[in-house]
């Protein structure tokens, strides 16, 4: 994916990030102690989300209107993209 502008990817899990706070908001724990990347569902629970480039992001957007079926395309997606990434071994920090 092309890196541009804020976007950024994370060198723990490898995932993909729209913005540092994105970056910022999957980190937990305190540092040189028990910090650690977020599990994909773990940031799906904090409302995080992929949008339709492959990047995280920290929320959708509250004026947009969200219809069913792109609700069902985006979890489509998401679950495309984690099974891809589980597949060719980048999703490191995917736990059930």
């Amino acid at each position: 994916m092309k890196l541009t502008g804020d976007r950024n990817q994370c060198q723990g899990c490898k995932e993909f990030f729209n913005s540092g706070y994105g970056f910022d908001k999957h980190r937990h724990g305190t540092h040189g102690i028990d910090r650690r990347c977020l599990t994909s569902t773990e940031m799906l629970a904090k409302g995080m989300s992929l949008n339709a480039a492959g990047f995280w992001i920290t929320s959708v957007m509250p004026f947009a209107r969200v219809t069913e079926a792109q609700n069902r395309r985006d979890q489509e997606v998401l679950a495309t993209t984690l099974a891809t990434q589980h597949e060719n071994g980048l999703n490191h920090n995917a736990r059930s």
